[in-house]
């Protein structure tokens, strides 16, 4: 497992899915967004099988694409 960046653009609900491709850049669309720029969750990403392995959102009020740039590691 190893660890790195994740670069989205994409909006964010309350326990949306997060996938990440194996160089480990954004690669799909999450959801949709609200209000606020905010949002707070946590991650672990296998990248030798680029699976999201648990993503917990626990706040997602986000405006349409914005960018994220947060830290995973497992």
């Amino acid at each position: 497992v190893k660890s790195g960046i994740v670069n989205a653009t994409a909006n964010m609900y309350v326990g949306d899915d997060l996938f990440v491709t194996d160089d480990g850049t954004f690669a799909g669309t999450v959801g949709v967004g609200g209000a606020s720029p905010s949002v707070n969750y946590g991650i672990n990403i296998d990248l030798d099988n680029p699976i999201v392995r648990g993503v917990n959102v626990i706040s997602a009020a986000v405006p349409t694409n914005f960018n994220h740039y947060g830290f995973y590691s497992g």
